[in-house]
């Protein structure tokens, strides 16, 4: 028997071996078993790191176990593999706002059109700490009035609609100074 003819025996049985791994991966995320899930999609990583398919089930199990710096990373190699895919930018940008980086959670969420609602809510959310920033931090406020863009971007904030952001927060501005400052 060829070299050759091994070769492509242990090629299909190992095919076989990562498709029952992936499957057994798969079957345990259907039933919310994720450590099984995260340890099944492993085995396969570790002969096959690139993987859509173990790669994707690892960052569903990660987001379901509150993982979110193992969902961020498992992300980012899924959007190296496939930068077309808009929704592991949406998740990935879920991960970084779990993980307090709203900025780059914003830009990554505005690449997923099934994401604008979250992307809204973070706006809003990173809005209403720009202004208690405003309000409690007078070197954040000297250089926002100096430069909005360059001072949200300074502290890591994103806005995809940033004139709608920032006028958001001048609005705001006055009754969070009014605030801090009682008369």
């Amino acid at each position: 028997m060829s070299l050759a003819c091994l070769d492509s025996r242990e090629s299909v049985a190992s095919r076989r071996a990562i498709f029952r791994t992936l499957a057994r991966a798969s079957s345990a995320l259907r039933r919310s078993d994720w450590s099984v899930a995260i340890r099944e999609s492993a085995k396969v990583l570790e002969t096959q790191p690139t993987q859509l398919g173990a790669l994707e089930i690892s960052a569903q199990a990660y987001w379901q176990v509150g993982d979110y710096e193992a969902v961020e990373r498992t992300t980012v190699a899924l959007i190296r593999l496939n930068p077309f895919e808009p929704g592991y930018f949406g998740l990935r940008g879920m991960a970084l706002r779990a993980l307090g980086q709203y900025g780059e959670a914003a830009r990554c969420l505005k690449r997923d059109p099934n994401t604008a609602a979250a992307l809204e809510d973070l706006e809003a959310f990173q809005a209403t700490i720009v202004r208690d920033l405003l309000a409690s931090d007078p070197s954040f406020a000297a250089a926002y009035e100096k430069s909005p863009v360059a001072a949200l971007t300074e502290r890591g904030f994103h806005f995809d609609r940033e004139q709608l952001a920032n006028q958001w927060v001048i609005t705001h501005k006055k009754a969070a100074v009014a605030y801090a400052r009682p008369s």
